[in-house]
């Protein structure tokens, strides 16, 4: 996929995230699937990865009270935290959200390409 972010030309990758204003102008050339964040400037602050095979940790941050990390599936994936888990097929998501002063150790397990985004509000 190629972006053309205010005369800038980007490439990106298979679940390469690319941040952005949301008041600049954008165009798209090629085929992809969409998979956004966008958030309040001010009100909250956010990132997203493309997921990796492996550990993650999960936290919140002091200057927020809660956070949500969404894991999205663009092929199946295997999440697993504490004694629990589940598989996720293509398609799905994951919502783990946190309180202040909360984190907590995931497992990933993608069988192709994956995404996880988190929002601290």
């Amino acid at each position: 996929l190629t972006l053309d972010v205010a005369g800038r030309q980007v490439q990106l990758g298979v679940c390469q995230p690319y941040a952005f204003d949301g008041g600049t102008p954008v165009t798209s050339t090629g085929r992809a699937v969409d998979f956004n964040l966008m958030l309040r400037k001010g009100k909250c602050r956010g990132e997203m990865l493309g997921l990796q095979r492996g550990e993650h940790r999960l936290a919140s941050d002091a200057a927020f009270e809660h956070s949500a990390h969404l894991f999205y599936a663009v092929d199946p994936l295997t999440v697993r935290w504490k004694d629990n888990g589940c598989v996720l097929p293509a398609g799905g998501c994951l919502q783990v959200t946190l309180c202040s002063g909360e984190s907590v150790q995931v497992t990933a397990e993608p069988r192709g390409r994956a995404m996880l985004a988190s929002v601290w509000y």
